[in-house]
């Protein structure tokens, strides 16, 4: 039996907002979220972002979903260690694994 294919999520749909006319769809809301909720958009786009979300349910929801997401991201540890905690596994790797005097090297 073939696997139906998915049906398109409602909210990457190319329909306008219902109750106000934001010029935005919600696929355009999709696309650039990340642009608004970083703050990156010009004002202009911001306010029909804005417009759109007041009027569609989907897209608030989808906005909130990725801001919940970003929000906890942030809160992980960096992958790297710090500059200072960098220096001391070096030094302790040096100290442990350095060649000694009485070992044969090739």
């Amino acid at each position: 039996m073939a696997n139906a294919p998915e049906p398109e999520a409602p909210l990457m749909t190319d329909h306008p907002s219902r109750s106000i006319d934001s010029e935005l769809t919600c696929r355009e809301i999709a696309n650039g979220v990340t642009d608004f909720l970083e703050g990156r958009l010009s004002p202009g786009i911001n306010m029909k972002v804005r417009d759109h979300l007041a009027s569609c349910t989907g897209c608030r929801t989808y906005v909130r979903q990725i801001a919940l997401i970003k929000d906890t991201i942030a809160l992980l540890p960096s992958q790297f260690p710090s500059p200072i905690n960098r220096h001391r596994l070096r030094e302790h790797f040096m100290v442990r694994y350095a060649p000694s005097s009485s070992t044969n090297s090739f």
